[in-house]
């Protein structure tokens, strides 16, 4: 009885492992940083499903939002975000991802004239 109990522990433990290894694998985040002004904004892109998650860092506003991706294969990621824009109309972000050398650039385009960003351009690491 003993070396049955032994037996379905260890089932267990790599039925369990199976389940959870996929998940730790396709998790994946960017901690990306581009100079803004004589400061440094941080981005932080997490992988949650077919899409992302931005937590950005903005002239000390922290802000969080879906982000789709457009493309992605071993060496780029494209990224879009739907955004409400500074004033009275709407936006989009957009963002690419070199994850062979880390180079981050993203521009903010804006429905109404002075609202759009330059672009920026930054260097991001992969956890």
């Amino acid at each position: 009885m003993n070396l049955l109990n032994n037996y379905l522990k260890e089932k267990y433990v790599i039925t369990f492992s199976l389940l959870l290894f996929p998940a730790i694998t396709l998790s994946e985040t960017f901690f990306c940083a581009y100079d803004f002004i004589n400061s440094t904004s941080i981005s932080t892109f997490t992988r949650h499903g077919s899409q992302f998650i931005e937590k950005s860092t903005f002239l000390k506003n922290t802000s969080s939002h879906e982000v789709q991706i457009i493309h992605e294969d071993g060496k780029s990621l494209y990224l879009m975000g739907n955004i409400n824009s500074r004033g009275t109309g709407i936006g989009a972000s957009f963002t690419l991802i070199d994850k062979l050398n880390g180079d981050y650039s993203a521009i903010y385009l804006g429905s109404v004239s002075g609202e759009s960003s330059a672009v920026y351009y930054g260097q991001c690491i992969k956890e």
